[in-house]
This record gives structure tokens, sequence and C-alpha cells, in this order.
């Protein structure tokens, strides 16, 4: 066996693992649902999370960023919940950018809240698009689902947080 492919496989598996738990959240919006609350480092979830879209964000020349703390700190969370969330806000900054840009990513202690921010430099959004983007099954995309910031929404909320977006048109945005 080689090793490098035990790796892949594995890293395969826990993806599909987290992604058909993923859906079944998706199929469950308006039902009650249990966390699997674990101990973890928020910026070595945000690090992991820019390497799984990073092949994404190169081809569509994206420059991805990322800011820790200065001391690392941990929070009781839903691993999988968290990591699905940050990946469909990194993966709608990285296609709203049409021609390239960047994208920062920052993990911080505020007032003993975990805060992460992701910002874009790409086109900004309209109001009207803007306090939309959390419905489901809003979306301005031709291939897109609109279930990607409802599930982000409703992961945060379950763990008593909140996400929110600060954009206008050709200034980007951050959420």
């Amino acid at each position: 066996e080689i090793p490098e492919a035990e790796a892949e496989i594995d890293l395969v598996s826990n993806e599909v693992h987290r992604l058909d738990r993923v859906v079944r959240t998706f199929l469950d919006l308006n039902r009650p649902m249990e966390l699997d609350i674990e101990e973890f480092d928020p910026s070595e979830l945000a690090a992991a999370v820019l390497e799984i879209i990073r092949p994404a964000a190169t081809q569509a020349k994206v420059e991805l960023q990322l800011t820790k703390p200065a001391a690392p700190f941990a929070v009781h969370a839903d691993r999988g919940l968290i990591e699905q969330g940050l990946l469909n806000i990194v993966n709608n900054a990285i296609q709203a950018m049409e021609g390239g840009g960047i994208v920062k990513t920052s993990v911080s202690l505020v007032n003993g809240n975990c805060e992460i921010a992701v910002s874009d430099n790409g086109p900004g959004m309209p109001e009207n698009v803007r306090e939309r983007i959390f419905e489901p099954y809003f979306t301005t995309k031709a291939t897109g689902s609109g279930i990607g910031l409802a599930f982000t929404k409703r992961a945060m909320e379950l763990h008593g947080g909140r996400v929110s977006v600060e954009s206008s048109p050709g200034h980007g945005a951050t959420l």
C-alpha cells in the first residue's frame, strides 16, 4: 500500500462523511439538530478550510490569506458545521471575484468570543441582494442552490452565534 494514497483516501472519506451530515442538515433545515461538540483551535480549522479550497482559488486566480491571533485559543463547537459554514463563505467570496482577487480570512478572540471574518475585494453587493443572501434558496448564481449561506446562518445560530454581511457595490464584502 502507498502511504500517500492512504492519506488521500482518509481525506476523501472524511469529506464524504462531513458532506453527508451537511446534506442531512439541509434536509432538516427547520428541525432541531443535535450538535456534535468538540474542542478545537479555530485558526487550525480556518487553515484546513483554505487548504481544501486552495485548488479552486488558484484556478480562479484568487489569493488566499489567513490572519491568526498571536495566542492560539480553543472553542467548543460542532467542528463539521463550522467547517462547512466557513467553506460556504470562502467559496462564495472566490466565485464573486471574476478575474481574480484576494480573499482574507481572519480569526480572532473578541470579548471572549471567537470571530472569523472573510473579506474579498470583489464587486460587492447591492442592497437588494445583501438583505436576502441568508434566505433559503435565494441565489444570484446560474448554477447556485441558494442553500449555502442559509446553512451557514443556521449553523452559527445553533451555536448561539451570528453571521452578518458588510458590503457595498465596488467595495467587496465581509462576512
